[in-house]
């Protein structure tokens, strides 16, 4: 439905849409005349027209009427619209991907006022290659003057659950073409000639971000304590913490923070998606980007090498950790070997789990041992120490001379779901979780 107020929002009423139903796209040009999206009505024999899915609706009376423009009914829905000045307007809209239809992302325009209307842009125009990913359409589309303007894709779908969130994305050249941002976002909205404010950072947060350049980088905004802190590594005086806000890193002990290299994001786009999984005062980042690789930096992640870390299994490396730039240990998916056999037997065979190190800052890896641990429960290496936790019967597994040997430790019993071990020199941190009927306590040991 489409509501109009006469009275400055005290009352306001249903009014009519000739031949169709409005889609969320509204803009006026001035008091009197406007523009809508909206699904196009039925045809009299009950089905829709071929190739017509949405239009865009006209007002002459400050919105007590509305008429169909004609010739501006696609195949695809129609969601937004902007009109920047005017007599320069812009539709935008698109197909959800899971629907599987074409284009995904479409953006029409027009120059004389909103009587005529052309596509200026449409992404993909056929079944969109593996890795692009877009969720369509242009749920939200605004632009600053008639050249530059940003738009949000993505939204809710049947069966989901809002708000949902999409992509950003600007143009400067009329719409012509666009480029995506990284960030993502469930409202957009501008602020002044060339701000705009993106709501929505991650899934579940409630992350503001601001972009002061039309949309073509954008930066956080979360004052302390609003936005919840997923991961944090230290180093000296070097810190890296992920955040709903992003992922930040400071080098002088927090007093300034500066965001990730791009080749650091690059190599979290690998198999786990995972982020940093060790860092070094000297520079050193650690990415384990696949069941069987590591991205490997020591020039604090503005460039780095993968390498593979051969001999862990099919089932790759479950812990990977550096005790400098050069020497570093993975830990395999094995299990307990200890444990005994269960009736009916497992599908997989009980066998330990592989030690491989590296010498060389990850250029080469050679298995030199195997340690009875599930090793799921983390891995912490020193030069002095390295020490895995998991929850077989043996408790705690150390070794002192880089892996090649190791020791086993019990702990008592409440603590035997010790697990994230972390290091410095000799001194180990665990945190121990134990789960009681009601209640989870935490420990650290």
């Amino acid at each position: 439905l489409l509501f109009r107020t006469t009275d400055r929002g005290r009352r306001w009423a249903a009014v009519p849409f000739s031949g169709g139903t409005p889609t969320g796209g509204l803009a006026f040009v001035d008091a009197t005349h406007g523009f809508a999206t909206g699904l196009s009505a039925l045809t009299a024999s009950g089905s829709e027209r071929r190739g017509c899915t949405s239009q865009i609706w006209q007002t002459i009376d400050a919105g007590a009427s509305w008429q169909a423009v004609p010739r501006t009914c696609v195949g695809y829905l129609l969601t937004s619209l902007s009109f920047p000045t005017p007599g320069q307007g812009y539709a935008g809209g698109g197909n959800y991907a899971k629907y599987g239809l074409v284009p995904q992302l479409a953006v029409l325009a027009t120059t004389d006022g909103g009587s005529r209307w052309s596509q200026v842009f449409a992404v993909p125009k056929s079944t969109a290659a593996p890795g692009q990913g877009y969720s369509g359409p242009f749920s939200a589309l605004h632009f600053y003057d008639a050249a530059h303007g940003v738009a949000l894709e993505g939204g809710c779908t049947m069966g989901a659950n809002g708000p949902c969130q999409g992509q950003v994305w600007w143009t400067s050249d009329a719409g012509r073409s666009w480029s995506p941002g990284d960030e993502q976002g469930s409202q957009l909205v501008l602020a002044g000639r060339s701000g705009a404010w993106l709501a929505g950072g991650t899934p579940g947060s409630n992350v503001l971000w601001r972009s002061g350049d039309g949309g073509r980088s954008w930066a956080p905004v979360a004052r302390a304590g609003k936005a919840r802190l997923s991961a944090l590594l230290v180093a000296g005086e070097r810190l890296w913490v992920s955040t709903e806000a992003g992922q930040f890193l400071s080098e002088d002990g927090d007093q300034t923070w500066h965001d990730v290299p791009a080749a650091i994001l690059a190599a979290e786009g690998g198999f786990f998606g995972g982020a940093v999984a060790e860092l070094g005062d000297q520079g050193l980042v650690v990415v384990q980007t696949g069941m069987t690789t590591v991205w490997v930096s020591d020039d604090g992640g503005r460039s780095g090498r993968a390498f593979a870390v051969p001999g862990l299994g099919e089932a790759g490396a479950s812990a990977v950790a550096f005790a400098d730039n050069e020497d570093g240990l993975a830990l395999g998916e094995g299990s307990c070997a200890a444990f005994k056999p269960v009736t009916p037997p497992i599908s997989f065979p009980l066998r330990p789990t592989a030690v491989a190190a590296t010498r060389d800052g990850g250029a080469s890896w050679q298995n030199v041992a195997t340690v009875d641990m599930w090793g799921y429960g983390g891995l912490a290496y020193s030069q002095a120490l390295a020490v895995v936790a998991a929850t077989c019967a043996k408790g705690i597994a150390t070794s002192t001379d880089g892996g090649r040997t190791w020791s086993y430790w019990r702990i008592p019993a409440d603590l035997s779901g010790c697990q994230q071990p972390s290091i410095s020199a000799a001194t180990v941190a665990f945190s121990c979780p134990s789960y009681t009927a009601g209640a989870t306590t935490l420990r650290l040991l």
